[in-house]
């Protein structure tokens, strides 16, 4: 699924953006507006297209311990998981 998903190698780069795009229209709606920066920071911003960000550097820059990034962080896949699987995904973006 998309959420889980770390092999993307397969997908073509359009089909890619416009995944990442839909996600971050969903997360949008999520009711903590940081999640998109850990979202981006945590999937985007590593440098290493096989190595994640740290929690801890997210934490750093964001001013959050780990804990609560991860928390943020779990909270929002749940969200995006439920959201995905809807069956009235067009009505509730």
């Amino acid at each position: 699924d998309l959420i889980n998903n770390n092999d993307n190698r397969f997908l073509e780069p359009k089909k890619i953006n416009e995944q990442t795009e839909y996600i971050f229209e969903i997360l949008k709606q999520f009711d903590d507006k940081r999640v998109s920066e850990i979202f981006r920071m945590r999937y985007f911003e590593s440098g290493n297209k096989n190595k994640l960000k740290s929690w801890s550097e997210i934490g750093k820059k964001l001013n959050l311990s780990v804990s609560g990034i991860i928390n943020i962080h779990n909270r929002a896949k749940i969200f995006l998981y439920q959201k995905l699987k809807s069956k009235d995904i067009v009505d509730k973006i």
